[in-house]
């Protein structure tokens, strides 16, 4: 999956729970990276099954063959981080405040979502600024 590095991730999904409730947890959220245990492969499997953008492995625990191959077909990267998930979620949380947003598919992804979700006319208007 290293061709997939550059793709889009919306979301980040924790999977903690069941192999059941997992994957219908994952299908919900399109463009999503799941962050789990290196040693939970069943939760993994899920993840790749339900197509996620990306697998971050917690504990720093190299994944099986079967969910590297998996993975690999699926054109899904795998991330070994060192800590936690808990660890590595609160470091995700804060790196997002700080992300730099270059990629074109973001900014207009930025620009939809405030033309979807923003009154900007009715903020020129309160801000005083309208004509």
């Amino acid at each position: 999956g290293a061709s997939h590095m550059e793709d889009l991730v919306e979301h980040y999904l924790v999977g903690a729970m069941e192999v059941g409730s997992a994957i219908k947890y994952f299908r919900r959220m399109p463009n999503a990276a799941v962050i789990t245990g290196g040693d939970r492969s069943d939760i993994q499997m899920a993840a790749i099954e339900a197509k996620v953008k990306c697998l971050v492995l917690t504990g720093n625990l190299r994944p099986s063959g079967a969910v590297l191959g998996s993975a690999e077909e699926a054109n899904i990267p795998v991330i070994l981080v060192r800590g936690d998930t808990m660890s590595t979620i609160e470091k995700m949380e804060n790196l997002i405040g700080h992300a730099r947003i270059k990629q074109e598919v973001k900014i207009k992804r930025i620009v939809d979502l405030i033309k979807e979700y923003v009154d900007v006319d009715g903020l020129i208007t309160e801000m005083g600024l309208g004509k």
